[in-house]
């Protein structure tokens, strides 16, 4: 496994993405070795969770940080670098993703 690279990570979305979502507030978290960013959902405080798993593939989480608590709401397991992306316009662009987009990448909604 590789070691995770925030920046290539960050390249790896597009600024149009990054635009359309909203993200602010980029922090690398080297212990767990994950990126985190806001993102404007319905103004609710969401955050979208970018980290490297074993098998050098993505794991992206769409959390909901709500009266000092967080909940995983969607999450998205071993997602290719080229559709990174699109992942992360997805989740974090609307609050009730479509069902049927979400089973064909393999986005799992967890609440």
């Amino acid at each position: 496994m590789r070691s995770f690279n925030a920046v290539t990570t960050m390249k790896q979305i597009s600024a149009n993405t990054k635009l359309c979502v909203g993200a602010s507030n980029f922090t690398y978290h080297a212990d767990e070795g994950a990126l985190t960013f806001r993102v404007r959902v319905d103004n609710q405080r969401r955050f979208i969770k970018i980290t490297l798993n074993a098998l050098d593939l993505y794991d992206v989480e769409q959390i909901l940080v709500r009266a000092g608590t967080m909940k995983t709401t969607f999450a998205a397991k071993d997602v290719y670098c080229e559709n990174l992306d699109e992942v992360v316009y997805r989740l974090g662009s609307t609050r009730h993703a479509d069902a049927d987009w979400l089973k064909e990448v393999g986005i799992e909604k967890t609440s």
